[in-house]
């Protein structure tokens, strides 16, 4: 639980987050520390901690699939202004260097755009 506090508040791709939480996360930390130092904890701190880290992970996941879908979009947009020619174009006809070639045919690359 305390992993998801940390990453909020140190990980810069999750500012976002820290921002919609920025009131949630002095009373975290106070329920943290209570833990730690071995108090028991109220089933409604619990309940807080749960739905803290519940709120976190959801956020995350939903900002990696925007960012995922984003990525798609630009790849689809660059793919588009490529000829299609260049996809079924093998790689040989670039006259690369042997062990550039090689590299890229051992990664299974065979056209020019991969």
């Amino acid at each position: 639980m305390s992993d998801a506090i940390v990453k909020v508040q140190s990980d810069p791709s999750l500012a976002n987050i820290a921002e919609v939480e920025h009131d949630h996360i002095p009373v975290i930390e106070e329920i943290l520390s209570k833990k730690s130092a071995g108090r028991p904890l109220t089933p409604e701190e619990f309940l807080s901690l749960i739905q803290f880290v519940d709120r976190v992970e959801r956020r995350t996941v939903e900002q990696k699939k925007a960012e995922a879908a984003a990525e798609k979009e630009l790849v689809t947009a660059a793919r588009a202004d490529i000829p299609d020619a260049a996809f079924d174009t093998d790689i040989a006809v670039l006259n690369l260097p042997d062990h550039v070639y090689n590299i890229l045919t051992e990664a299974e690359h065979r056209t020019i755009v991969i």
